[in-house]
């Protein structure tokens, strides 16, 4: 399997991780200092902080194969695409607001993956 496309995989993975830990979060509520054993009980019971969790085994694994493919210094700056995906999804799924700075920030990143790619 080619590269990127390993990449693309692990970073997908980690990108529903992610999805999955805000869905939790969402529905387990706001987490307060001075109730972290109720909160962390209510994480370890949700099962979309598994699924998250699962995503991102499931994506570290990858990543460990990627490692032992190609440089560090190749495939590492290619996860910020991440960054750029999650961004419009989380304005997508849970309606979250996008300002003009941060989209610029995330045309930032593009930037940055389309160069690295082409070095």
């Amino acid at each position: 399997m080619h590269p990127l496309i390993m990449v693309a995989i692990s970073v997908v993975l980690g990108i529903c991780g992610q999805l999955c830990f805000k869905y939790a979060m969402l529905r387990v509520g706001s987490i307060d200092f001075s109730h972290l054993t109720t909160g962390l009980l209510a994480m370890a019971a949700s099962p979309f902080v598994w699924l998250g969790l699962c995503c991102y085994g499931l994506s570290t694994v990858m990543w460990l194969i990627i490692l032992s493919r190609v440089q560090l210094s190749f495939a590492y700056p290619l996860l910020s695409t991440g960054y750029i995906l999650i961004v419009i999804l989380s304005y997508l799924i849970f309606k979250e607001p996008v300002t003009w700075l941060r989209f610029g920030g995330v045309l930032v990143i593009v930037a940055g993956v389309v160069m690295v790619t082409h070095s």
